[in-house]
């Protein structure tokens, strides 16, 4: 496979002003492509890979404005796409399926609204050896729907050695808060070659016609040497099912 990185950076024009703030937008995107070749035992064929082999095809419109002070206002729309005929790589065709938000930044951290990666993404892609790349090893779909939440609120900061991250993800259900709703906290240790760190995740996810809880965590670990980095760690999701149906649990180690 092909697999190209490109950015450009897109400085805005000028503030008419005394005082002007740094304005700047990045277009960024990455490009997987390849010639695939499958045999199944019944018959062998050609086809273009156009989802991407190692990683995914997505476009990227990245902004940032310093504010001053030491503060800025930043935004990131990523839409994925089928390199082979230009469609939206989603069958429900969004145009910034990936993430779309926009957000505030200064001494406090970072806070940020809209379409974004869960703070379970966040935590635990140190800790997967290809970090979600191919061949990814870790499922994070049980207790996040994927790697990104909807009509999410998510704050980020730094102290020294540590990097907490909370999150809550609106159901928008009429009079009812929890209703499909998500809230995580994360919390990760670095320094140096060493990087642990875990997430909590509770969310009410719909079964039938009710809302029933599942709570998610997990746990990692990375060293790194040099160019060697061992990384392990464990992740447990339980979802309380219907009175008719047996609640579900899934567990993985890595």
């Amino acid at each position: 496979n092909l697999i190209p990185q490109i950015t450009l950076l897109l400085p805005l024009p000028p503030l008419p002003s005394a005082v002007q703030a740094q304005s700047m937008v990045t277009l960024a995107c990455v490009v997987d492509g390849g010639i695939r070749y499958t045999n199944t035992g019944a018959g062998s064929a050609y086809s273009m890979n156009s989802n991407g082999l190692f990683t995914s095809n997505r476009l990227d419109f990245i902004g940032r404005e310093d504010l001053g002070g030491g503060y800025n206002a930043h935004f990131r729309l990523e839409s994925g796409f089928n390199l082979g005929n230009g469609a939206f790589d989603n069958t429900n065709g969004l145009i910034f399926n990936r993430m779309s938000y926009v957000g505030l930044g200064g001494w406090f951290g970072s806070l940020d609204f809209g379409r974004q990666f869960t703070v379970a993404h966040d935590v635990i892609y140190d800790y997967d050896p290809f970090h979600f790349e191919y061949p990814g090893i870790i499922p994070l779909t049980p207790a996040t729907a994927g790697t990104r939440f909807n009509n999410d609120v998510k704050y980020s900061t730094t102290y020294g050695p540590f990097r907490l991250k909370a999150e809550n993800s609106f159901g928008g259900m009429a009079d009812d808060f929890n209703a499909g709703a998500a809230r995580s906290v994360g919390l990760q240790y670095k320094w140096g070659w060493l990087n642990v760190g875990g997430v909590y995740t509770y969310r009410t996810v719909l079964v039938g016609t009710t809302y029933t809880p599942d709570n998610y965590y997990a746990f990692g670990a990375a060293l790194t040497f040099g160019p060697v980095v061992f990384a392990g760690g464990m992740m447990n999701d339980n979802r309380d099912s219907t009175p008719s149906s047996p609640d579900v649990r899934t567990l993985n180690y890595w």
